[in-house]
C-alpha cells in the first residue's frame, strides 16, 4: 500500500510539473493561450493626431505585437486581440502576423495608463509608435 501511495504521489507531482510547464509556455507563447500581446492606450479618433506614417509587417515577437520590430500602441476603442485565432481585429478588418500594414501616428513614450504586455519588455518612458488611424490598411 505504501509503495502504491508513493507512486501515486510521484505521478501527481509529475503531472503538476507538466501542467505548470504548459501554463508558462502558453503565457509566453506570443499571444496564444489568452495572453494579449497588444499595447493599448486611450485615444480620441475625433481629436488631434500625429502625422507620421509607419509601414511594414505585423510581427508577433515574444508576446509583443510590433510592426517590423517597432513596438506599436493601438487605441483600445478601435481594436481587440483574438487569442484563439492569434489575430488582431482593428476597425472592421482582421489582421494576422505576417500581414502588411501601414498607419498614421507618431512616436511617444509609454505611460502608466497604457496596457503593456510583459512580452514587450517596456516600461513607462520607453519609446513606442502611437497608431492614430482608424485602419491599418
Amino acid at each position: 500500500m505504501m509503495g502504491r501511495m508513493r507512486r501515486l504521489g510521484a505521478a501527481l507531482a509529475a503531472m503538476a510539473l507538466v501542467t505548470a510547464g504548459c501554463a508558462s509556455s502558453s503565457e509566453d507563447g506570443g499571444g496564444e493561450g489568452g495572453v494579449d500581446p497588444v499595447i493599448w492606450y486611450d485615444w480620441d479618433p475625433n481629436g488631434p493626431a500625429m502625422l507620421a506614417l509607419i509601414s511594414g509587417t505585423l510581427v508577433l515577437d515574444d508576446g509583443c505585437l510590433t510592426i517590423d520590430g517597432q513596438p506599436i500602441a493601438l487605441p483600445r476603442d478601435l481594436g481587440t486581440w483574438d487569442a484563439s485565432t492569434v489575430q488582431l481585429v482593428y476597425g472592421d478588418v482582421t489582421y494576422a502576423p505576417g500581414d502588411a500594414v501601414s498607419a498614421g501616428g507618431g512616436g511617444g513614450s509609454i505611460t502608466e495608463e497604457m496596457t503593456v504586455p510583459e512580452g514587450c519588455g517596456l516600461a513607462p518612458g520607453d519609446g513606442v509608435f502611437f497608431v492614430q488611424d482608424r485602419s491599418l490598411g
